[in-house]
């Protein structure tokens, strides 16, 4: 596991932002590895509030995301007061 994937991550991205392609799959930062929605399938606002309440979740833990692993952020490994 590469060191910025520790036991603890913090990340603001899916509080803050969301990145969307051109073909319209959301993900919570470009380097997300998975799409949480489709904005051909869903309303943004329901992506934002629903689908990204499960990374959220995630986060909350301390630990990263399923599509994290290929992050590349400066504040995933620190915690939330580190990150500030």
């Amino acid at each position: 596991m590469p060191e910025c994937l520790s036991d603890k991550a913090y990340c603001e991205l899916p509080w803050r932002a969301m990145y969307v392609t051109v073909e319209g799959t959301v993900k919570p930062c470009c380097d997300f590895r998975v799409g949480v929605g489709s904005l051909r399938l869903h309303r943004i606002g329901d992506i934002w509030l629903n689908r990204f309440e499960a990374v959220r979740a995630i986060l909350n833990t301390g630990r990263p995301g399923p599509g994290c692993q290929s992050c590349n952020t400066t504040k995933l490994g620190r915690t939330r007061e580190e990150a500030r």
